[in-house]
């Protein structure tokens, strides 16, 4: 595009953002807008290019002074099988058989300051590791220092080339086109200088709150959803053209294709829309009840959605289960015909409308602290198909086979190796599983545990409590912990939740063995004659009665067989159908317990109601004085029964 134009361009859509619009329902707690974009991008869809340009206005929030400007160019990630992303995925080698027109990128053609050219200055960094090939995060001086509480207006103008679908961006065939990541981003001042990370395999964003106002230019017969509120829409030629705006958001993205066919709901005052593609109509339903479904119970939790729109698109190739301000993207995974007990719509759906909460509006940064939007965010899913499904088979629950979200993480755990802490920057992991099962599985099993334990209501306050001082900022991890210290005191919640972020490791407390018998007299050099003399002339003990003459002596020896410890109950049953009940602060190796009892001791279990789903090996839990064949031959028809099931799904998922 000619450069002459640009600024009359960019002057008149930026006036238009910054008119305050009735139509756009503003939340009641707003975010301090720090990076704030006016932006029109043209979708040449045969060349697969977006032309951009517009303005960015961006303020100093932090105490200190700088002389640069660092910009997340993330589009550069699928520039080449040389980038950071394409070196870090196992699986690379499938992409060198991409052909030239399949890659993605991003080029600046302008960056300027009133009449100062940035590009003179720019230079691509390489903050993260020393890959001087990546091109996803550029630096550039700037003509004087920007001070605390200062403003800069860039102009810019960029072409974006978008890539055959990778990292849930791009294209697919002639028709289906997910921008994401398409626009030069500004990184976030913190007080110790620029966080701006380049793009890795398994990182996600990081950005700071402002106001979107994007003008798109798109084909005629392209049917459109974006982040933000519709506000303008015309058809021109042989165009569309289209105006969303969006405040107190830290992205924008669009989806553009003639195959879409749009469904429309409303939950509150926000209208919801679902894309679907042809051929997915049947799927539409279950995509708007389970959007209202998160809306409802995310609003009882935390606070009504605050956007005036949410659009849920089904989309095309890999660019599923992805989120966005105010869009989200799903999908029909297995078909349009999925069975109604097979909740795959609905598990994506409410996990990626989840982090409206968990990344959209609690901001942390993801590329450092993963689990403080995937972790938190997969608890609530656990507990949001608790709430509407039961606790069993509310994930699946199709002929015969059933398995919970609860359960689903917990496998992740026991199966999959991840020999890192939770606390690791993204692209540190070893691997994309380790990543996975940290900052998603192991964070949700762990929470839920402490859910259980602090009790239904009290955690629930103390989330909330999080969720309202942190909405539209960045907190870190140690914010979250120090919360934590305030509304649920027992240090045993804290250093437990301080173990599974710190340590690599696992929950397993166990019962390792019992034992009762029969108390006899006493016997030996101090009772034998003494027995002989008194015989049955002997003072019964106190508390006892002549009558009452059968006691028996019983030990149970508990285990710590993980590195996490916690406290935990062990409850002991008896035969006369007795119980007692014991703590243990599980903090030894072991711990064992002896009892003196009118009956025999029949069997121990340890945390008998379940409240510690994080403990991976539920059948060492318990142990019988009496061995149970009936029940071993139980559990292995059962453990069949479910090897069975899980080939069978894998073979149907597949």
């Amino acid at each position: 595009m000619g450069r002459k134009r640009m600024p009359r361009v960019a002057a008149v859509f930026l006036v238009a953002g910054w008119v305050v619009c009735g139509r756009f329902a503003a939340a009641a707690v707003t975010a301090e807008p720090v990076a704030s974009y006016v932006l029109e991008a043209r979708l040449h869809a045969k060349e697969k290019l977006v032309h951009g340009r517009g303005q960015i206005l961006w303020r100093n929030a932090t105490d200190r002074t700088v002389e640069t400007l660092q910009f997340h160019l993330y589009m550069n990630a699928f520039r080449n099988s040389e980038s950071s992303f394409m070196r870090e995925l196992s699986w690379r080698g499938r992409y060198r058989r991409r052909k030239p027109h399949e890659w993605g990128w991003i080029e600046l053609d302008t960056l300027r300051w009133g009449s100062y050219d940035l590009l003179v200055t720019a230079r691509f960094i390489h903050p993260d590791d020393d890959n001087e090939l990546d091109r996803t995060v550029l630096e550039v001086g700037l003509p004087r220092p920007v001070g605390p509480g200062d403003s800069v207006r860039l102009n810019v103008v960029f072409r974006t080339k978008l890539p055959r679908i990778l990292a849930r961006t791009g294209y697919e065939g002639e028709d289906f086109f997910f921008v994401a990541q398409w626009f030069p981003k500004v990184g976030v001042l913190e007080p110790g200088g620029w966080n701006c990370h380049q793009f890795h395999r398994n990182s996600e964003f990081y950005a700071d709150f402002g106001t979107y106002d994007v003008r798109l230019i798109v084909p005629r017969d392209a049917v459109v959803g974006a982040t933000g509120l519709l506000m303008e829409e015309h058809a021109q030629d042989s165009v569309r053209v289209l105006r969303y705006r969006a405040e107190n958001v830290h992205d924008f993205a669009f989806t553009a294709s003639p195959l879409y066919r749009v469904y429309t709901d409303s939950f509150g005052s926000a209208e919801i829309r679902v894309l679907m593609q042809k051929g997915h109509e049947a799927q539409a339903r279950r995509h708007l009840e389970a959007a209202k479904t998160a809306m409802r119970r995310f609003g009882e939790w935390f606070g009504p959605y605050p956007y005036p729109v949410l659009t849920v698109v089904d989309t095309k190739g890999r660019a599923g289960g992805m989120e966005y301000p105010t869009l989200i993207t799903a999908g029909v995974l297995f078909g349009p015909w999925l069975p109604r007990g097979l909740r795959t719509v609905e598990a994506v759906v409410f996990h990626e409308f989840g982090h409206q909460y968990w990344y959209g509006m609690v901001a942390n940064n993801e590329f450092e602290e993963a689990w403080l939007d995937e972790g938190i965010n997969s608890y609530c899913e656990v507990r949001l198909f608790e709430e509407e499904y039961g606790p069993r088979g509310n994930l699946l629950d199709v002929l015969g086979q059933r398995l919970s979200d609860l359960e689903l993480q917990r496998m992740q755990l026991q199966l999959i190796p991840a020999p890192d802490p939770v606390l690791r920057k993204a692209w540190e992991f070893v691997d994309s599983q380790s990543y996975s099962v940290n900052s998603y599985a192991k964070v949700a099993v762990a929470l839920t545990t402490l859910e259980r334990l602090a009790g239904e209501e009290r955690w629930l306050a103390f989330l909330r409590k999080y969720f309202e001082r942190w909405r539209f900022r960045h907190p870190h991890t140690e914010d979250f912990l120090s919360l934590l210290r305030e509304e649920i005191p027992e240090p045993a919640y804290k250093g437990f939740l301080r173990q599974v972020l710190e340590v690599p490791g696992h929950l397993d407390y166990g019962v390792e063995r019992v034992s009762t018998h029969r108390e006899g007299k006493p016997l030996g050099v101090d009772f034998d004659v003494a027995a002989a003399e008194t015989d049955s002339a002997a003072t019964p003990r106190e508390g006892r009665s002549s009558a009452d003459t059968t006691w028996y002596r019983s030990e149970v020896l508990l285990r710590r067989y993980g590195e996490f410890q916690l406290p935990v109950e062990a409850l002991l049953l008896f035969a006369n159908g007795d119980t007692l009940r014991f703590s243990w602060d599980g903090a030894e190796r072991w711990h064992r317990i002896q009892v003196r009892h009118p009956a025999r001791l029949k069997a121990a279990v340890i945390d008998p109601e379940g409240k510690i789903p994080m403990d991976l090996n539920e059948n060492n839990n318990s142990r019988t004085v009496e061995p149970r064949r009936r029940g071993v031959w139980k559990l292995v028809a059962r453990w069949v029964y479910w090897l069975q099931g899980m080939f069978s799904l894998a073979s149907f998922l597949s």
